[in-house]
């Protein structure tokens, strides 16, 4: 991928929320409780690849869910926006642990379906990389954790 392609699709991903989510300040409080396994897939494996228009098949990707239950993912925050969330994950490297954690991005629209995402990890352009993934699957883990704390009365 060429760079003005790149620099392309990144604004394309900013006009979404209005702002370069790495500008957004974000809070651990304010983070979607709807993003779950299917949504995750959904973006990660179905979705067509903005790049290409074949299905990202991200395997790589859902492979990250490991990277989470490993404690790779160390921070998730988010920001609700008028129109989507905005969430931002600092996620360790998968080669160098020495290095300073990753930033990926997410942008999730109010229903839980993810719409774009970024890193910057070598190949966070095409959105689908282990470092969004693990951010993704800390999303599912949160909603779940809310899910079964959650208090009914009958």
């Amino acid at each position: 991928m060429d760079a003005p392609e790149a620099r392309r699709r990144y604004a394309d991903k900013v006009r979404i929320c209005g702002k370069d989510p790495y500008s957004i300040s974000t809070t651990p409080m304010d983070v979607p409780l709807n993003v779950n396994f299917a949504a995750i897939y959904n973006y990660m494996v179905v979705e067509p690849n903005p790049f290409t228009g074949a299905a990202k098949d991200s395997a790589k990707g859902m492979e990250a869910n490991l990277w989470f239950q490993q404690g790779w993912v160390k921070q998730v925050t988010g920001k609700k926006l008028v129109n989507v969330f905005v969430v931002r994950g600092k996620v360790l490297h998968s080669f160098s642990l020495r290095e300073r954690p990753l930033n990926p991005w997410v942008i999730i629209d109010h229903d839980g379906r993810i719409l774009s995402a970024h890193c910057d990890c070598a190949i966070g352009l095409l959105e689908t990389c282990s470092h969004v993934g693990a951010t993704l699957f800390a999303l599912d883990d949160i909603r779940q954790k809310f899910l079964d704390k959650k208090v009914t009365l009958f």
